[in-house]
């Protein structure tokens, strides 16, 4: 962000890339289910207390010179007059524009030992960072966005600290906006940031923006909705699919769908209208009529889709000019028990049995990947007592799997780009927790490689019980001797290079100007040890779930 504020450096910031992100899977994103039964010495930023105008970049990521368009078998409507200084997304190719997510936090606490838990105070602060040089209009709409939220949270944090060190914990001790981008490209930019209600400009907690990426002008729902009715009754219907005809839509997000003010996003094969603490992704086959579709179709040459909440996916998916039919079913034994999964797909059936992937019990998200090398679907499979995603290439007229991610658990947030896709993976180094990276999928026979080390997208926050060895670091991250983490400091989790097993840790203060970085060894596999101690005789306010 152009205007960022020294309280929220992070390890983030250090790295090249986005830092510490959410902290639960759990807590506000709820995924749609179906029921069923590099090397630290590499940095280069500098987390020094001045704020910076350069906005953090990630390398592997540069657009492609040579974009292709695949319009993907919907009619692109040219007869509706564009906004002034927009183009015509008839005849203007696409690219990504690869934004990455970066964020922001912070945080302070102390172990309670009469509770056993850690008392804290943390901060963290999604945002686009825009990797393209030629996007500066859409860039000053997104943050003009992004600056207030970020002031307006800071202002509380502090406040929020201020009421911690005089004895007292706040009642809301976690302020987080996360943000999704759902089309990023040089046609239509679209994110939604998730925030307290309080934060929200509408009071929704969602507030969700689309832009005209070349003119940066906002598109509003009533630009890309027709017939308010028919979308309205299909969003229903697709509602219904996830929750069950016994639970509606919310009344409040209703009246604000018809007032044409409803938060959404738009995807290349539909809309995504946020209700609750969830999206519903209502697809441009239910509802082409009622819409604009200038607004949809015209692809990159990379791209996801996600399937819909029947687990359906109609789009022309090969490129041959026609739509394909693309759907996911589960199959239950005789006990209502998981059997297998069943891929629908132009007539054709695909089965993934127990003698493929072994025992698994439910079946969650799917996305399609689309690029140059290829095309293919990831189904997220629980499998014994973890989920994973499970891939599948589309060759010769038939799906065949290629394995489970060897590199990551699962997808993190909206997939959008296949060159920056954002992945976690749990790792119980320091409690149950998960660590998120980026990872490309391009060029790749369509698994995930890392493309940058892990690191720890939490605030999470330890004390620690004695001194413990550690490498002192400069504000640039190079080692500068031996030191210690003082008996009592709380330490925050900021980034695990499992490649050398060295972990960096943040030493926080109230005061946040005090913050500084250092690393340790660690321990590859249990029984894990920091600068040889074990871990559980390190700190204090470590947590092992499940």
């Amino acid at each position: 962000m152009k205007k960022i504020i020294a309280i929220l450096l992070s390890a983030a910031m250090i790295l090249s890339l986005a830092g510490c992100s959410k902290e639960e899977e759990t807590t506000k994103k709820k995924k749609k289910t179906k029921k069923t039964t590099a090397d630290t010495e590499d940095t280069t930023e500098d987390p020094t207390d001045d704020p910076t105008d350069d906005p953090t970049e990630d390398p592997t990521t540069e657009p492609t010179d040579d974009p292709t368009t695949d319009t993907s078998a919907v009619p692109v409507d040219t007869s509706s007059d564009s906004t002034s200084g927009n183009p015509d997304p008839g005849t203007n190719p696409v690219q990504s524009l690869h934004t990455i997510i970066s964020t922001e936090c912070a945080g302070y606490g102390n172990f309670n030992q009469d509770e056993y838990h850690m008392d804290y105070v943390k901060i963290w602060i999604e945002y686009p960072e825009f990797t393209s040089l030629s996007v500066d209009t859409l860039e000053e709409k997104v943050y003009s966005y992004f600056s207030p939220l970020e002031t307006a949270m800071i202002d509380e944090y502090d406040a929020a600290v201020a009421e911690y060190t005089n004895g007292t914990v706040p009642e809301d001790n976690s302020l987080a906006a996360y943000t999704d981008i759902f089309r990023d490209d040089t046609y239509i930019f679209s994110y939604v940031a998730d925030v307290s209600e309080r934060f929200s400009q509408d009071g929704t907690g969602f507030d969700a923006h689309s832009f005209f990426t070349e003119t940066g002008e906002e598109i509003a729902l009533s630009d890309v909705v027709k017939d308010f009715d028919a979308v309205l009754k299909a969003a229903e219907e697709y509602h219904a699919a996830i929750y069950g005809d016994s639970v509606p839509l919310d009344q409040a997000f209703v009246d604000s769908f018809k007032a044409g003010k409803a938060p959404f996003t738009l995807t290349y094969d539909g809309i995504c209208l946020f209700s609750g603490y969830s999206y519903i992704k209502v697809p441009l086959s239910a509802i082409s009529d009622a819409v604009d579709l200038k607004y949809f179709g015209n692809t990159p040459d990379s791209y996801f889709l996600n399937l819909d909440s029947k687990m359906e996916l109609y789009w022309d998916i090969d490129g041959d000019g026609q739509e394909d039919s693309l759907s996911v079913e589960g199959k239950t034994d005789s006990n209502d028990m998981l059997e297998e999964v069943i891929i629908h797909h132009n007539g054709q059936d695909f089965t993934i049995g127990t003698d493929v992937w072994g025992e698994f019990h439910s079946y969650d998200d799917n996305y399609v990947m689309v690029t140059e090398d290829g095309i293919y679907m990831y189904l997220l499979l629980g499998i014994d007592e973890a989920q994973e995603y499970v891939g599948f290439a589309y060759e010769n007229g038939a799906w065949t799997g290629i394995g489970t991610f060897e590199n990551g658990e699962s997808f993190y947030g909206q997939a959008c780009d296949p060159s920056c896709v954002y992945m976690s993976r749990g790792f119980d180094l320091i409690g149950s927790h998960y660590f998120y990276s980026d990872y490309y999928f391009e060029g790749n026979d369509g698994k995930p490689e890392l493309n940058v080390i892990l690191f720890n997208s939490t605030v999470f926050l330890l004390e620690a019980t004695q001194d413990i060895p550690c490498y002192e670091m400069d504000k640039n991250l190079n080692v500068t001797g031996e030191g210690t983490i003082p008996k009592g400091s709380c330490v925050n989790v900021a980034m695990y290079d499992p490649e050398y097993n060295q972990i960096l840790l943040e030493v926080s203060f109230a005061d946040y100007s005090q913050n500084y970085y250092v690393s340790a060894d660690v321990s590859a596999s249990s029984p894990y040890t920091i600068s040889g101690i074990p871990i559980n005789e390190a700190f204090d306010g470590i947590f092992y779930g499940g």
